[in-house]
């Protein structure tokens, strides 16, 4: 009778303990304390015939995928698995688990690498350096107060910051009149642009009517092209005046 299955058929000690490829990676895995057993029953019995042999021991963790095979206290302990079909022999739920995960993970760094690369302006037809100073153009549009619409119309200055390499901020104002001239008004903008397009804010903002100062904000937007914005737009409100006061209108700038 085998000693290591205790029944009558003859069974390979190290095959019978061979352990799931998914632990022989995790650490140092005893795959044989049977390789004991089997020196007893082949050496000819006797205590003094029990003990590993570094040989032995060697040659079964290499036929089993591990470089190393050694004797430690007298059982064989193979390490270090380096053979490439041993996954084919780990459970199937482990190989598919490892294989869908590995995909998984592949996909992801290829859609965060295209979302990034989307991102990116392409900045096609524009010499950068050329990017920064000063823009200048006008602006039109409308206040609508109390049912009626009244028409403004000025100027609009900035100034695009150096140091950016696809992205710029700017800092200008813009200043005009309402109502025929009747009444003057200025604010501050300031934002961001790349080479698609900018994006503000006025602030500040401040309109006389009659002696009177009212405050208004609002933002502002347009595409950006070599070297300026043609279709930029923009809308506001007055934060304090005693009806409720809106402006909309259009606006534009070229490089000087």
């Amino acid at each position: 009778m085998n000693p290591t299955t205790g029944n009558g058929t003859a069974s390979h000690p190290v095959a019978s303990l061979r352990p799931p490829r998914a632990w022989a990676r995790a650490a140092h895995v005893c795959l044989a304390p049977a390789v004991l057993g089997l020196a007893c029953s082949t050496a000819g019995g006797g205590d003094d015939a029990c003990a590993c042999v570094p040989a032995e021991c060697a040659r079964e963790c290499l036929e089993y995928g591990y470089r190393v095979g050694e004797c430690v206290a007298g059982i064989c302990r193979c390490s270090d698995p380096h053979d490439p079909d041993a996954d084919a022999d780990a459970p199937d739920d482990v190989a598919e688990d490892g294989a869908v995960e590995e995909a998984e993970v592949e996909a992801e760094a290829d859609a965060s690498e295209e979302d990034g690369a989307s991102d990116v302006p392409t900045c096609e037809g524009f010499d950068l350096d050329a990017v920064p100073g000063s823009y200048s153009g006008t602006f039109a549009g409308t206040i609508h107060a109390l049912g009626e619409d009244y028409p403004m119309d000025g100027d609009v200055t900035f100034r695009v910051e150096a140091g950016g390499v696809t992205s710029w901020t700017f800092d200008g104002t813009m200043s005009g009149t309402a109502m025929g001239g009747a009444y003057g008004w200025n604010s501050r903008i300031q934002g961001s642009l790349d080479c698609e397009r900018l994006d503000g804010d006025f602030y500040e903002g401040v309109v006389s009517v009659e002696g009177t100062d009212y405050h208004f904000g609002g933002t502002m937007q347009s595409s950006f092209v070599p070297y300026g914005c043609p279709d930029g737009t923009f809308a506001g409100t007055c934060t304090d005046c005693p009806v409720p006061v809106t402006g909309d209108g259009t606006w534009s700038v070229t490089h000087d």
